[in-house]
């Protein structure tokens, strides 16, 4: 028997797909999406070390998870060590919230030995859902090179009780060079987010997809990439939450 030329094969195998009820694009689509499975997840990496500035010796850690009316726990969206990088001088936090009587929170930094560096409230105006936590410019910029740890107080009354609940975590500044900004400025929002997660910028990184999300609410693969990334951190049961506005 003589061997089919390439062509003739190839010729062959499209019109008994077609024949199948399917199409050469689609065949395509779908073994790319097999050559390339990683590229539809976002994971954090929480392995890295800092470049600059202190590790941190402890993890993150909470009290009591929701108010005392609340049916849901209260969630801060951190990795499971509480530990992230930035280049931002106020990084922003974001918190999932249910249906709660709580009334605002209370966003603290310290440095590593305890001292007191800033704080700010911000009232609780929206609820069941991911909300957003800018700190205002009055808020003094974090240091380069330093580590600060933070405790955000959920203040369930009229004033904050023993029992509310606290989450803590830890954030490093690192400079933004020369030569990162270059490298950041020639990627999409996308990868962007991939060099974040993969270099321990956890708190550029959920702000990158937080906006990327907003910008565009309807993007499958933008749905895929904000689950991928808090199922990685433990957080995959609220990745269909909404996402308020960020200021």
């Amino acid at each position: 028997m003589n061997r089919l030329d390439w062509r003739t094969w190839f010729a062959l195998c499209l019109f008994l797909q077609i024949l199948s009820g399917g199409s050469f694009a689609r065949v395509e689509a779908e073994a790319q999406t097999r050559r390339n499975p990683v590229e539809e997840r976002l994971i954090f990496n929480e392995a890295f070390e800092p470049t600059e500035g202190e590790i941190p010796k402890t993890r993150g850690a909470g009290s009591r998870n929701q108010c005392n009316d609340d049916s849901e726990e209260i969630a801060i969206l951190m990795p499971d060590r509480g530990y992230g990088l930035t280049f931002e001088e106020r990084p922003s936090l974001f918190i999932k919230l249910p249906e709660t009587t709580a009334r605002s929170v209370w966003l603290s930094f310290y440095d590593l030995n305890g001292e007191f560096f800033a704080n700010a409230e911000f009232p609780i105006t929206q609820t069941s859902g991911i909300v957003p936590l800018v700190l205002p410019d009055r808020f003094p910029p974090l240091e380069t090179g330093h580590t600060y740890q933070w405790r955000l107080a959920v203040v369930c009354g009229e004033t904050l009780a023993i029992d509310d609940p606290i989450f803590r975590g830890r954030v490093t500044r690192i400079t933004r060079t020369p030569e990162i900004e270059g490298e950041l400025a020639q990627k999409n929002a996308i990868e962007r987010a991939r060099w974040y997660a993969k270099e321990g910028y956890w708190y550029d990184l959920i702000l990158t997809m937080a906006r990327a999300k907003q910008e565009s609410p309807d993007d499958a693969n933008l749905a895929m990439l904000w689950e991928s990334l808090l199922t990685s951190v433990g957080l995959g049961d609220i990745a269909s939450q909404p996402i308020y506005a960020i200021d």
